[in-house]
């Protein structure tokens, strides 16, 4: 999953001379071209600007006490069935990916959204579940991988599931994009209050408690805004659909993937903090990467929040 390099001995002080942490520089690697290299460092040198937003994520607690539980985990399970309607694939993809609560390290966001790279055309033209499409650097480690292998990066999979016969038709058969015909207008009519107004509608207007519910899980972490989290926008909507409509299943690394995209992207100074400091960590910490020493060397930022 990682390529066979041998990581790189870390100096007990983790700085360079000009003081910089040594995450924060990128150096010629057989791993990156030298094109791409001068890329990186360009973008680093940009994201090294911007803020981080932290996330908040629901209280267990809370949800235990109002007896919410049962009901949450059926919405966001999804079941592969087949014709008889017996279950041939069981994923709680979304589960992990609304519920994951970990510490943020601002050296570890800014290195591996400085470097990350998801090449669609390769993901699209050859086979989806096997080609290497991603490409970024975690605690000085390159890392060339598959989507697939990125989900289980990421804690949304483990090994096993997808080695198993049936994981194959549930992740191909997720969605990445609204359909051609999909309206927010139209959608929010089944499930909202008043007409739909992209600048204006707030979550307050959803009808059901466990639709604001999930609105507010998927505000708080996927698409996640600095100053209108109260507001439904239509990255929301079509991610609500997908969350409410049981029988739709969802591409959560491609959606991830094209989140960490768009963040070290966006050249927008206004509502564009660096996201998913929390799936970060997790890729780092699967792999033995944050040992304590390194962590004793890293600015943790600000806890994530709840969702009272």
């Amino acid at each position: 999953m990682f390529p066979k390099e041998k990581r790189p001995d870390l100096p007990p002080s983790m700085k360079v001379k000009d003081d910089r942490h040594i995450f924060l520089t990128i150096d010629s690697s057989r791993w990156i071209p030298e094109v791409d290299k001068a890329k990186c460092v360009l973008k680093m040198d940009r994201l090294k600007k911007k803020s981080i937003e932290i996330g908040s994520i629901i209280d267990r607690t809370l949800i235990e006490e109002v007896g919410f539980v049962d009901q949450l985990s059926t919405l966001l399970h999804r079941e592969l069935k087949d014709v008889n309607g017996d279950n041939r694939f069981v994923s709680n993809a979304w589960e992990k990916a609304l519920e994951t609560r970990e510490p943020v390290y601002y050296e570890l966001v800014v290195e591996v959204l400085s470097t990350f790279h998801f090449n669609e055309h390769i993901y699209r033209s050859e086979d989806p579940i096997k080609s290497k499409c991603i490409r970024f650097r975690a605690a000085r480690v390159w890392v060339m991988t598959s989507l697939v292998k990125f989900g289980v990066m990421l804690g949304l999979y483990t090994k096993p599931q997808t080695l198993s016969e049936h994981f194959s038709e549930y992740f191909l058969r997720g969605a990445v994009k609204p359909v051609d015909n999909f309206r927010c207008a139209t959608f929010w009519a089944t499930i909202g209050r008043g007409p739909y107004a992209m600048s204006n509608t707030k979550s307050s207007s959803i009808i059901l408690p466990e639709h604001r519910l999930l609105h507010r899980m998927l505000a708080g972490t996927l698409t996640l805004r600095r100053t209108i989290k109260k507001k439904v926008s239509e990255g929301d909507m079509w991610l609500l659909l997908l969350l409410i409509n049981r029988d739709t299943f969802t591409n959560l690394p491609f959606i991830l993937a094209k989140m960490f995209m768009d963040t070290s992207e966006s050249k927008d100074p206004i509502g564009s903090s660096l996201i998913g400091g929390q799936f970060i960590t997790i890729i780092a910490n699967k792999h033995g990467l944050l040992t304590q020493q390194v962590k004793s060397t890293l600015t943790e930022v600000t806890p994530m929040g709840n969702l009272g």
